[in-house]
């Protein structure tokens, strides 16, 4: 059997999608459930080399004589039922994509009442959206209402509007490109993948470079696909945040917004999947942005996520007036059933960095979610560095942070969030490491020695709150050479 779509997607499903699969399966398609669950004694790799057509075909159509074209057959169905479900379960998690699909159904059949109150429907979830990032995505198709509009549909248009469509319609593409690959790049799993991302026309690349000198937006837009297609920490951030600055006035509130938010997931992922620091300039651009009137609307929750991520840049950075901003202008905007974890484990943060370990433990037990990757993920992380530090200041015991370094393993093997592998390499070694110093300062009878080939070790590999391990290498043994 060869390697083909059907695989890949299986491999990509996780546990709780295969159970649900199965159950409308059995329901409704009970031969397909039987050729899936002949697959799923491949599991999980599904390797095609160690695939058995004839074993495959006799347990999917028991009784029946070998029919190559019969089992290509039904795996072609499989295949689209597990995309339909794919899709289906995407657009039920999303109102605004279910609502907008609907929308232009609706411009289709010639149903403008329809049209008008799915419209209405799509404009209150834009409203109630926290990030707004789909209130965003509207606004750049609202220069095209009324081509998707059924009563505009009675009407011929003349030259001059069908080449001002076109022109719309190619800049609302390239857009939408840039926008996409934006996305793609700030999602988990996909920063390295550069099958994800959508290519320009010649005609879109020739717009693009034209257009982006004297469009604010596309110039921004553009300028942040580099950021994040070069995964350039500072070089290219700093003169999109010197140019975001210049066009303020000149874009929407909404597309100032995204605009910011994208910075900042580009700036956390930076942090958190390389060796680097914020970009220098970063925590001075929050807090000229949190300054701004009308930055960000007063009429909608501030979204959690970006609240993280800038008070973080604050901490690290030590800008204690961009958080003292934060607290006083923002925090009172939280969504209310994300404000007492973030605000936790904010000041969790703040007392870690001062070096306040048993108040930043105190602020890490008074968060509830353990569902929500932002987080339990970070809490974790947080919760590991804070038990060696009580331990190393004869504050905590020894087993309790051997069992905090077994507890840490266990949660990011069981990857519950499913983090990108790079990402979870790099949390698993830093407990890799905590549990080696540990051996070396319990065990060794040369620990200068085995510290020196840890650090060595340590230098060379990818690893979560690098800098802050670093830093307790050498306080311990304050001879220590830094590595070449």
């Amino acid at each position: 059997m060869k390697d083909s779509s059907l695989l890949r997607l299986l491999r990509s499903l996780s546990q709780s999608e295969i159970i649900s699969l199965r159950r409308h399966l059995s329901k409704n398609y009970p031969t397909h459930n039987r050729l899936l669950g002949a697959l799923l004694l491949y599991k999980p790799d599904f390797s095609p080399e160690a695939m058995d057509d004839l074993l495959i075909f006799q347990h999917t159509f028991p009784g029946r004589p070998n029919d190559k074209q019969k089992l290509n057959t039904a795996k072609y169905k499989l295949k689209s039922i597990i995309e339909d479900q794919i899709v289906f379960r995407q657009l039920k998690a999303s109102p605004i994509s279910y609502h907008h699909l609907l929308l232009k159904a609706m411009a289709v059949r010639q149903q403008p009442f329809l049209w008008q109150e799915y419209n209405a429907l799509l404009s209150h979830h834009l409203q109630q959206s926290v990030h707004q990032i789909e209130q965003y995505w509207w606004r750049f198709r609202q220069h095209l209402r009324e081509q998707y509009n059924p009563d505009s549909k009675s009407n011929t248009p003349d030259q001059l509007t069908l080449d001002q469509l076109h022109s719309a319609l190619l800049k609302n593409n390239l857009l939408w490109k840039l926008l996409f690959n934006i996305e793609s790049l700030s999602s988990k799993g996909f920063r390295h993948n550069s099958t994800t991302l959508l290519g320009f026309t010649s005609e879109e690349e020739a717009l693009l470079s034209r257009v982006s000198s004297e469009d604010p937006l596309l110039l921004l837009l553009a300028q942040l696909y580099a950021c994040f297609r070069e995964q350039t920490t500072s070089a290219l951030v700093e003169p999109l945040i010197t140019t975001f600055k210049k066009v303020y006035a000149d874009i929407g509130q909404a597309e100032r917004l995204i605009i910011i938010r994208y910075i900042s997931n580009y700036a956390i992922q930076a942090y958190l999947q390389t060796d680097d620091q914020f970009p220098g300039g970063l925590p001075d651009f929050y807090y000229w942005a949190c300054s701004q009137k009308g930055a960000f609307p007063k009429s909608s929750p501030f979204s959690y996520t970006l609240y993280l991520n800038i008070y973080i840049s604050g901490v690290l950075s030590g800008h204690q007036m961009l958080i003292q901003l934060l607290e006083d202008k923002y925090e009172g905007l939280l969504p209310v059933n994300f404000k007492g974890d973030t605000i936790a484990l904010c000041q969790a943060y703040a007392f870690f960095h001062r070096q306040q370990y048993t108040q930043a433990h105190q602020q890490l037990q008074l968060i509830s979610s353990k569902v929500n990757a932002d987080f339990a993920v970070r809490r974790q992380s947080l919760l590991l560095r804070t038990a060696l530090e009580l331990y190393l200041s004869g504050q905590e015991e020894l087993e309790n942070l051997q069992n905090r370094c077994r507890a840490y393993r266990a949660f990011f093997l069981r990857n519950t969030h499913e983090l990108p592998d790079n990402r979870l390499q790099r949390y698993l070694a830093l407990e890799y490491f905590i549990t080696r110093l540990l051996a070396e300062l319990l065990h060794s009878a040369k620990p200068s020695r085995g510290k020196a080939a840890l650090l060595q070790e340590l230098s060379t590999t990818p690893c979560m709150a690098k800098k802050w391990l670093l830093g307790v290498f050498y306080r311990l043994q304050p001879g220590l050479n830094t590595p070449k």
